[in-house]
């Protein structure tokens, strides 16, 4: 039963858009793109997350994606985009098949930086 639910779960995140998130802001990279993650609506456990980033251009437009992310090999696929232009319309929309889902390797960056927003606390402090 629990795996059911977890199950039913996950793929609800994978299939819901990210309407009523709340972005949180990463980074700006070199090319002036702006990074943001709606950790209020993602899904964690030990071995794994799905979450939503957003990335918005210097016109206004701006891309969501879903990510899955595996903890222990410290991998990421892309589950999902949708693309809109500046006036918030969606201009395209796409999910990556199962069959189609390429892990890849965390690298620095902003994918670095989410994983490590997911999973890594500040150590505790010293108890006396």
């Amino acid at each position: 039963m629990k795996k059911w639910i977890i199950a039913l779960a996950l793929s609800l995140c994978c299939t819901m858009p990210a309407l009523a998130a709340d972005w949180d802001f990463m980074n700006t990279d070199a090319e002036g793109l702006q990074y943001y993650v709606d950790n209020q609506t993602a899904v964690k456990t030990p071995e794994r997350a799905v979450i939503w980033t957003k990335i918005v251009r210097k016109d206004g437009s701006y891309t969501l994606d879903q990510w899955a992310i595996l903890h222990e090999q410290k991998e990421i696929a892309l589950m999902k985009y949708e693309v809109y232009n500046a006036a918030g319309k969606r201009i395209l929309s796409r999910n990556v098949g199962a069959k189609k889902i390429e892990w890849k390797p965390i690298k620095p960056g902003i994918a670095e930086e989410l994983y490590q927003s997911i999973w890594e606390t500040a150590q505790p402090a010293a108890t006396k």
